[in-house]
């Protein structure tokens, strides 16, 4: 079994570009967020909201612990991690023991434009009673982040800057770094 996981900041392509990526290698593909919803059967929102991120961040870490017991065919799966699970409780070595890594990037006026009108993000959400316009909020938001979590991204093993690509191009780049011309 082979896995691949992509990083990276909200808007970066980590689920566009995996479905892409997960196409090409005629293999399945699975959003950790997603999974986790479904585990909870909640949103990640309520998550936030009910439990807090210090809960949320761990179920990441088991849903990580658990990736080898649960898919034990062979073949690849590729994974778009939410873009805190890398930043947390070791989960970038956990990724790196498991499989492939890869971090995607984009300048930030790409990715305020990706995220722009998303509000299932609830560390982009919009502050209430804030003053400041939306655009700039998030725009704001995203830089904090970013700030903050690049550091670890950029410790991925491979990296993309996804600004100006297309998501079957990505998932080319992606074929090529990590497989090498083989496919």
């Amino acid at each position: 079994m082979q896995f691949i996981f992509l990083i990276g900041p909200p808007g970066s392509g980590k689920t566009v570009c995996g479905l892409a990526l997960a196409q090409k290698l005629d293999c399945r593909f699975f959003d950790t967020d997603q999974l986790i919803e479904s585990q909870q059967a909640c949103s990640i929102k309520s998550l936030f909201a009910e439990r807090g991120e210090e809960h949320f961040r761990q179920l990441e870490t088991q849903l990580l612990e658990s990736l080898p017991s649960t898919y034990t065919e062979t073949g690849t799966i590729v994974f778009a991690t939410g873009g805190g699970l890398p930043i947390y409780n070791d989960n970038l070595q956990r990724l790196e023991r498991l499989g492939k890594v890869i971090a995607l990037r984009a300048s930030l006026d790409v990715l305020v434009e990706r995220v722009k009108g998303d509000n299932g993000r609830p560390l982009l959400a919009s502050a209430p009673g804030s003053i400041q316009e939306p655009d700039k909020q998030l725009e704001d938001r995203l830089s904090e982040l970013l700030a903050s979590r690049s550091p670890v991204y950029e410790q991925a093993g491979y990296k993309i800057d996804t600004s100006g690509l297309k998501p079957d191009e990505v998932a080319h780049e992606i074929i090529r770094m990590v497989f090498g011309d083989r496919r």
